[in-house]
């Protein structure tokens, strides 16, 4: 066994100085390397798809704020489209009236020409009685 021992020590020896060693330990740390370079990516592209997922979330936030926005300004200009509405029926109802108002004053006219004229006629009467 002593010979065995011997030859283990010697190989032991040849093995380390040879540098075999060493490369089995640049073998296995680049392996590791590989291996945590791989994590690395992995993480990197865990951490931008949160960040996109973040982004999307945020940007339908916004949007939904923007909706809301709106349909409170569609809101407004419908109460402004029924006042419209209510305007131009005022609108229709007033030019009734004035058109109604513009034939009785034109009656009137008529009236108070036919009165004026009899006024005139009975002023000129008048006079011919004071002259007789």
């Amino acid at each position: 066994m002593e010979d065995w021992q011997y030859y283990m020590k010697l190989g032991g020896i040849i093995f380390g100085a040879s540098g075999i060693w060493k490369l089995v330990e640049l073998f296995i740390r680049a392996k590791m390397d590989k291996n945590l370079k791989a994590a690395e990516t992995k993480h990197l592209h865990v951490q931008t798809e949160a960040q996109i997922v973040g982004n999307w979330i945020q940007w339908a936030q916004h949007l939904e704020q923007q909706v809301k926005g709106l349909e409170s300004v569609i809101k407004g200009l419908e109460g402004v489209t029924k006042e419209n509405e209510n305007l131009k029926e005022l609108s229709k109802s007033q030019q009734k009236t004035i058109e109604s108002l513009k034939s009785k004053i034109s009656a009137l006219q008529k009236e108070i020409t036919a009165f004026i004229q009899e006024k005139e006629t009975l002023l000129a009467q008048i006079d011919t009685l004071k002259k007789k």
